[in-house]
């Protein structure tokens, strides 16, 4: 991971993108991983970089279902996928969500499923812009952020050696046949050190 983001900031998208997917493959729930990766292939622009895109937040999905941060990203690019399976589905998500959250979210979410009823496609994506910002001063928005993404920290650290064997706790054994004899350094200046 700490690669993939090095390259990410040097706008090297291939080679982060690289990078991260063995971070998945050798670890396929690893959340931050997979929206990370969703993210640099939403930035890499490419062909079909937004199905990729939707189909790793789906993943992240499976593994954390009620993540406001990615069901906002979920529903914004099944909009302007125009992925009407998808966004049915996510409005049903934060649908289950919603009895907890403020009056003027619920709202929001209301005139959204009002809008898109009518409406998907690049140009109907500010319609979901508001709720996602609402979504932000949600109970539990912070930590479900905090979930997908390091913040400021680039990867998680380490608590043990990765290769060598943890220090022992206990004192070695006493060597009785440690020795020391005293001799004059050679070449030494000749000083009086009892002053």
């Amino acid at each position: 991971k700490l690669l993939a983001s090095l390259e990410q900031r040097r706008g090297r998208y291939g080679e982060a993108t690289k990078y991260l997917r063995k971070a998945i493959d050798h670890d396929p729930q690893d959340v931050k991983s997979l929206y990370l990766l969703a993210q640099i292939v939403e930035q890499e622009h490419k062909g079909d970089s937004e199905a990729e895109c939707q189909q790793l937040l789906s993943r992240t999905l499976k593994l954390c279902p009620a993540n406001l941060r990615a069901l906002a990203d979920h529903l914004r690019l099944a909009v302007r996928r125009a992925d009407e399976t998808a966004v049915r589905e996510t409005l049903a998500q934060l649908d289950d969500l919603a009895p907890t959250w403020s009056k003027a979210t619920r709202a929001e979410l209301t005139r959204v499923k009002e809008r898109l009823a009518n409406k998907l496609g690049p140009t109907a994506v500010t319609s979901v812009l508001g709720l996602s910002n609402l979504l932000k001063g949600e109970p539990g928005y912070a930590r479900d952020s905090e979930q997908l993404t390091s913040g400021t920290l680039v990867a998680d650290s380490l608590q043990t050696f990765l290769r060598l064997a943890p220090a022992p706790t206990a004192p070695s054994q006493v060597d009785k046949n440690l020795k020391f004899v005293a001799e004059p350094l050679p070449k030494a200046p000749s000083t009086d050190w009892d002053r």
